[in-house]
This record gives C-alpha cells, sequence and structure tokens, in this order.
C-alpha cells in the first residue's frame, strides 16, 4: 500500500505541476529535498525486501571476510567485482550502512540531478520511482549506482562537458560494468543532426540484430582489452542469454522513437539541446536491437537511455503550451510507468526471490 501511496501523491504533483510551475525557490527546494531524503531511507531501511536483496547481504560479508582496504586490490581480483563496489563494501561498518550509502549514491544523485536539470521535476520522479527506484535502487544496487553517474556523465555531455562526461563514466565503470555502454555515445553523437544518417544505422541495426552474434564479438573485445568485470558477468549470464529474443522490447522502443521523433518535427524542436534527450534514447534503442538476445545489456544496460525518453518528452511539453495535449501526452507516459510498477513490485522468480510486498524497515522492528 506505501508504495501506491508514494506514487500517487508524486502524480498529484505531476499534474499540478503542468499548471503551477515548480521553480527553484526555497520553499520548493525544501519540500524536494525532504521528499528526496524520504526516498532514500526507504530505500536504504528495507529489511528483506526487493530483487537481490539475500544476495547483496551475502556478497557483502563474503567481501568483508577476505579482508580490509589493505587488501583492496586483492579482494577485487578474487571476487571480479567492481573495485568501487568493493571498496563501498569494505568501508561499511555493517550491512544497514552499506545499504544506506549505496541509497544515497544510488537515489541521492538522481534526485539532484533531476532537481538541477528538470522543469517538471515531479514527473520525472515519478516515472523514477516506478521504474528506476524500485528495480535498481532497491534492487539491483550496483548497477542503481552506476546509473547515478551515467546520468550525471549524460547530462555532461549534454552541456558539452567532455572531461565531466569522461569522469563521471569512469567512475560509472569502477561501480558496474554498463557504464561501458556510454562510450561508443560520443561516437554517436557527431550525428546529433543527421536525421537521414540515424535511421539508416537503424535499419541496419534491425536487420543484423537477427544475427544476433554479439555476444562472442563483445567477449573477445573484452578478453582482447582484460576488462574482467565484463568477462565475469559474461560468465555469470551466460545460462540465461539468448533465452529470449526481447522482440517486444525492441519494438516498444521502436514505437516509442517514432512517436518522439514526429512530435519532435512536427513542434520544430531543433536546439542541440533537447535533441540530446532524442539522441540519447535513440542511441538506447540502438544498443537494444543490437543486443536483443542479451537480456542483461538489451535489458538492464539500456534503462538510462530509456529514461531519456522522459527528458524528450518533457521537452516537448514546454514547447507545446496547449494544456490538454500535455495532459494527455504526459497520461500516456504516466500508464506506461504504472504499468512497470505492477510488474516490478511482485519481484522476481528463481533463487533470489524477494518481493517488495509488504514493506519491512529495520526502522520499525
Amino acid at each position: 500500500m506505501i508504495y501506491w501511496i508514494i506514487a500517487l501523491v508524486l502524480l498529484l504533483l505531476t499534474y499540478a505541476s503542468l499548471y503551477y510551475k515548480i521553480t527553484n525557490t526555497d520553499l520548493n527546494r525544501q519540500f524536494f529535498i525532504v521528499i528526496s531524503v524520504f526516498l532514500i531511507i526507504f530505500a536504504a531501511t528495507r529489511d528483506h525486501i526487493g530483487v537481490d536483496f539475500v544476495s547483496y547481504e551475502n556478497l557483502y560479508y563474503s567481501i568483508r571476510r577476505l579482508g580490509d582496504l589493505r587488501d583492496l586490490l586483492s579482494i577485487y581480483r578474487t571476487t571480479n567485482y567492481e573495485p568501487l563496489f568493493v571498496l563501498t563494501c569494505i568501508l561499511s561498518p555493517s550491512f544497514h550502512s552499506f545499504l544506506f550509502f549505496m541509497s544515497i549514491l544510488g537515489v541521492g544523485i538522481k534526485c539532484a540531478v533531476i532537481w538541477k536539470y528538470c522543469t517538471y521535476k515531479y514527473a520525472l520522479l515519478l516515472f523514477y520511482f516506478c521504474n528506476i527506484y524500485l528495480g535498481y535502487d532497491m534492487g539491483v544496487m550496483r548497477q542503481g549506482v552506476a546509473m547515478s553517474f551515467m546520468l550525471v556523465a549524460l547530462f555532461q555531455l549534454k552541456n558539452k562537458k567532455h572531461s565531466g562526461f569522461a569522469l563521471a563514466t569512469f567512475i560509472s565503470v569502477l561501480f558496474h560494468s554498463s557504464g561501458f555502454l556510454l562510450v561508443p555515445l560520443l561516437l554517436w553523437e557527431l550525428l546529433l543532426n543527421k536525421q537521414t544518417i540515424k535511421w539508416i544505422i537503424t535499419g541496419i541495426a534491425i536487420v543484423l540484430s537477427g544475427i544476433n552474434n554479439f555476444l562472442p564479438i563483445i567477449d573477445k573485445v573484452a578478453n582482447k582489452f582484460g576488462i574482467a568485470t565484463v568477462v565475469f558477468r559474461l560468465e555469470v549470464y551466460k545460462d540465461v542469454l539468448n533465452q529470449g529474443s526481447y522482440l517486444s522490447t525492441s519494438l516498444r522502443w521502436l514505437i516509442v522513437l517514432l512517436l518522439l521523433y514526429v512530435l519532435y518535427k512536427q513542434y520544430c524542436i531543433t536546439d542541440d539541446k533537447s535533441l540530446f534527450s532524442l539522441n540519447a534514447y535513440w542511441y538506447g534503442c540502438i544498443i537494444a536491437i543490437l543486443t536483443r538476445g542479451i537480456g542483461f545489456i538489451s535489458g538492464r544496460g539500456t534503462v538510462v537511455f530509456f529514461y531519456f525518453s522522459c527528458f524528450a518528452i518533457e521537452d516537448i511539453i514546454k514547447t507545446k503550451k496547449n494544456k490538454d495535449f500535455s495532459v494527455i501526452l504526459l497520461s500516456v507516459f504516466v500508464a506506461y510507468y504504472i504499468y512497470q510498477m505492477i510488474q516490478i513490485l511482485p519481484g522476481s522468480t528463481g533463487n533470489n526471490f524477494q518481493s517488495y510486498i509488504p514493506y519491512s524497515s529495520w526502522l520499525f522492528r
């Protein structure tokens, strides 16, 4: 029930923000900070709920048993987990403090990015809560933290701050190997205004996706450059790779891409910063299509790029002054993310099954 109360509050604030602009006044900032702190505590104090909770608990204690800060390099080589994640485990005196630190990085940074860069802050917060927050910051935490730094990196690139992009990308990789997906984006960004070429590349990607031979290519590249965490991840997930074509996911991505593209054209949205949101999402489409048989890349790995469709929607709403149109467009995305929330809350299947319902916190034991 608590999840739906949070979603309802964010939903009401979302529609209210269409009619009453949320400015960066001290009162509004303090209110947003209160919500952000609540979300951090809500995730940090959870007790045996959320996907992979038990896995992370076991992993935390296994890393702590291996040694301390002096053995950081040895532990990293032994576990094959990313060094900043290993460091976080070593520096956290208890599992509760580990969860708290991961929540600050995973939730706090994303909330700060939303406040700093978004006009319709509560709409973006609602979309974040229904999907990334529940699925990653209350579930697959390493990737959730990496996603925070990926989000920072993407906005650094959007603002043409390439050194900031490089630093944030590097940090994201040190938490989760999915951060490597940002590197080719630099080349894709060169095609920012070259729509025809991007559609040709999209068509080629759709054709190549039928070949489905990208796993051995990724494996060879990772081995050649000694990227141990990627090699390890491929080994871990090899039993679940190619179990589905992920055609429905790719198709959904393409439908949203076409919708955004048409709306951008119709409302003549041509400034570079607005185009960046569409471009980042488009890049995610290409990655998802090319790796459609590799679920942990085409699904989990591309989530941060799908989130840029929300930023693109915000750019469209800011351009289109018709409130009725804005409400309809926003409602389509609200419905989609509420559906995502419904899918996430029952938890996952398999050995690491951990439902989100009912919510449990060690604060109320």
